[in-house]
């Protein structure tokens, strides 16, 4: 049985900051067009893609447990939802997205 760990307050402000910042900075531009290119509904290691992106990861005590997908919006064909997770601390965050701001 997987154990489950409380987040902090602090460190959930944390999270929830950095993936805002993730799905509205143009600096994650190129991570966010790597996410959707993967197949719709996989879960992805976030460091790893930012990685391969040459993005350093803040917090990467925290930020090296967050795993993403993307699925598509159920009635806008435009829209994406990003779903971030840790599973481990029960925490999640999810965002739409236009995907015709994609590169």
């Amino acid at each position: 049985m997987k154990e489950y760990v409380e987040v902090d307050f602090a460190n959930e402000d944390s999270l929830n900051s950095f993936c805002a910042d993730m799905m509205s900075e143009r600096e994650y531009d190129t991570v966010r067009t790597a996410i959707v290119r993967h197949p719709r509904a996989t879960w992805l290691e976030l460091t790893k893609l930012l990685d391969e992106q040459r993005i350093a990861t803040p917090r990467p005590e925290l930020i090296d447990m967050i795993r993403v997908l993307w699925i598509e919006a159920p009635t806008l064909p435009n829209l994406v939802i990003f779903f971030f997770c840790i599973d481990t601390v029960l925490w999640s965050y999810a965002a739409s997205y236009n995907r015709d701001f994609l590169r």
